[in-house]
């Protein structure tokens, strides 16, 4: 379920969790951290990292290492499709980056 203010409802694993449509200034400060990632929030695998998934939605740090894999799936997933904008601008970003 989405509302207008950028907020989708999901239910994983039995607990609503809101996710988050960042704003510009949150995806700057994001962009800002990317060069610092660890190896340990990258596991997600792609621009997404553990982290992230703290400010995109209303879960903590502790309540993110305390679930499961198929889990931090299924938040990626909603946290990838409320902000999309944000990653086609990071698909796009990189593409311009890498040189054939």
């Amino acid at each position: 379920m989405s509302d207008a203010s950028g907020c989708r409802h999901v239910l994983i694993d039995g607990r609503q969790v809101n996710i988050r449509e960042m704003t510009v200034a949150q995806v700057r400060q994001l962009m800002d951290t990317i060069t610092a990632d660890v190896i340990g929030d990258s596991l997600l695998g792609g621009a997404l990292r553990l982290h992230d998934l703290a400010v995109m939605s209303s879960l903590t740090a502790q309540q993110i290492d305390d679930m499961t894999p198929s889990q931090l799936e299924d938040l990626a997933l909603a946290c990838r499709e409320v902000n999309r904008h944000f990653f086609g601008m990071l698909e796009r970003l990189e593409k311009a980056l890498v040189k054939p």
